[in-house]
C-alpha cells in the first residue's frame, strides 16, 4: 500500500509540474504576441524559458542569412559561456532540419568537460522550411525523456511562429 501511494504521489507530482509548464508556456505565447520589437521577444524567451525549464540551461541563436551564421540572441541558466555566433553548417541539427539530442556527435554542442555530465538537445527553429535559428538546451544527463523532448519541441514551435508573426508584421509597417 505505502509504494502504491508513492507512486500515486510520484504521479500527481509530475502531473503539477506538467501543468505549470503549460501556464508557462502559455504565458510566453501571450508576452511574445504582445511584442513590438525582436530585441523585445529575447528577454521574454530568457525570462520565461527559465521557468519552463529550469533545470536547463539554454539558448536562442537566429539566422543571419547573410553570414551563414547563428547569433546569440538569448540566454537562460548559464552553465558555460556560449558562442556568441556558431556556424549554421557545423550544427546536425540544423542540417538535418530536425532535433538533435546527441553532444557526441554535433561539433557546436561539444564544451570542453562538459560532455560527460550533461546532454544537449539542439532543435532548429523552421518556418516554412526557412531556418530562423536553433534552439540549444543543457541539461544533466539523461534528464531528456520523451515527455520533456516533446515539451521543448512544442516550446519551439510556438516561439517559431511569434517571431515569425512579429518578422511579417515589421515587414508589412515597412
Amino acid at each position: 500500500m505505502d509504494m502504491v501511494n508513492s507512486e500515486l504521489k510520484k504521479c500527481l507530482e509530475e502531473l503539477d509540474q506538467i501543468h505549470e509548464q503549460i501556464k508557462q508556456l502559455h504565458e510566453l505565447i501571450i508576452l511574445l504576441n504582445s511584442c513590438e520589437r525582436m530585441e523585445e521577444s529575447y528577454l521574454i524567451v530568457s525570462s520565461q524559458m527559465q521557468f519552463i525549464f529550469p533545470d536547463t540551461a539554454g539558448a536562442v541563436y537566429l539566422f543571419n542569412p547573410e553570414g551563414g551564421w547563428l547569433e546569440l540572441k538569448a540566454l537562460w541558466n548559464i552553465w558555460h559561456a556560449p558562442a556568441e555566433k556558431l556556424s549554421a553548417g557545423e550544427c546536425q541539427a540544423v542540417r538535418l532540419s530536425f532535433s538533435s539530442l546527441a553532444p557526441q556527435i554535433c561539433p557546436v554542442c561539444k564544451q570542453p568537460g562538459l560532455e560527460s555530465e550533461y546532454d544537449c538537445l539542439c532543435i532548429p527553429m523552421l518556418a516554412q522550411g526557412e531556418l530562423l535559428g536553433l534552439v540549444k538546451l543543457m541539461a544533466p544527463r539523461d534528464w531528456f525523456d520523451e515527455n520533456r523532448l516533446q515539451l521543448a519541441r512544442t516550446v519551439v514551435d510556438a516561439t517559431v511562429l511569434a517571431l515569425s508573426n512579429l518578422r511579417m508584421r515589421k515587414l508589412l509597417d515597412l
